[in-house]
């Protein structure tokens, strides 16, 4: 779907995304998605917390695609938007270590526009349940005990009686399996 586009420089790919042209889309991800990844690995050192955050951008890019107006190259505005995202994804971090102390968390560091970002979140967290329903059983269970209630890969293996090394499996999978799932399938939702 993409190679019609390989020619295309960005600003061009961004013109056809606003116009809703998914090969647009697809082009300028297979074009960015190792690159941003880079970037979003060497801040949060977690592959599969690197994935999501890409994943994640490219999601509300797609999302915002009819209002998005990109005033530098197409290329910056994609770095800065991944460096926000690490960003967001340090502050869930920074609350979920708090909150595992029992410290307060200041909220003044975390103050967003949060009509916009529940409304945005909503709709990720939607088209995340879809490709979840996808995964084999297990998979997906390991990936909710995992993400939706945040154990350790410790504690998901003492209460599913695996290794710490098959929840890494299922995890790996998981992260395989809805990256291709949001790749090739997530824009048929947005239409």
């Amino acid at each position: 779907m993409a190679s019609n586009y390989g020619t295309h420089s960005d600003k061009e790919l961004m013109h056809l995304i606003a116009n809703s042209n998914q090969g647009a889309f697809a082009e300028l991800y297979e074009r960015y998605w190792d690159k941003l990844f880079s970037v979003a690995l060497h801040t949060l050192s977690s592959p599969e917390d690197a994935e999501e955050v890409v994943q994640d951008l490219f999601t509300k890019i797609w999302n915002i695609r009819e209002k998005l107006v990109i005033e530098k190259e197409p290329g910056a505005y994609l770095a800065a938007a991944v460096k926000y995202q690490v960003i967001s994804r340090l502050r869930i971090r920074k609350r979920r270590m708090a909150l595992e102390k029992e410290q307060p968390i200041d909220l003044t560091a975390l103050s967003e526009d949060s009509t916009t970002l529940y409304l945005r979140e909503k709709e990720i967290m939607e088209e995340l349940e879809r490709g979840i329903q996808l995964l084999p059983q297990k998979c997906q269970l390991v990936f909710r005990l995992s993400r939706e209630q945040g154990l350790s890969t410790q504690e998901i293996a003492d209460e599913l009686k695996i290794s710490t090394n098959t929840v890494e499996n299922h995890l790996t999978k998981a992260l395989r399996i809805l990256r291709e799932y949001f790749k090739k399938s997530f824009f048929l939702f947005f239409l």
